[in-house]
């Protein structure tokens, strides 16, 4: 099993409206989010030019795999539990 692999960083604004995608490659070992790429525009009511100044409420981010499963992402600060994350060690963003 290799320890760095690509996946999709994905993050999710004020209510859905807006939902960012970018490619990214994680360590499946210590689940560090290792780089993230150039975002594209999922859907959003806004242009690129202006979105940074309209976005407001991170809803959620999260990693989604190649094969589509997803994992949570969380600051190295945050605390969490099995339970809450269904199971599944989330990311860590720096």
């Amino acid at each position: 099993m290799k320890a760095e692999v690509r996946a999709k960083y994905i993050t999710k604004w004020d209510d859905g409206r807006t939902i960012l995608e970018s490619p990214c490659k994680v360590n499946l070992i210590t689940h560090e989010i290792l780089n993230i790429g150039r975002r594209k525009i999922i859907c959003s009511p806004y242009p690129n030019r202006v979105l940074d100044d309209y976005v407001e409420h991170l809803d959620a981010e999260y990693v989604r795999f190649a094969d589509g499963t997803c994992c949570n992402v969380v600051d190295y600060q945050s605390t969490w539990s099995f339970k809450e994350q269904c199971g599944i060690a989330p990311f860590y963003r720096s």
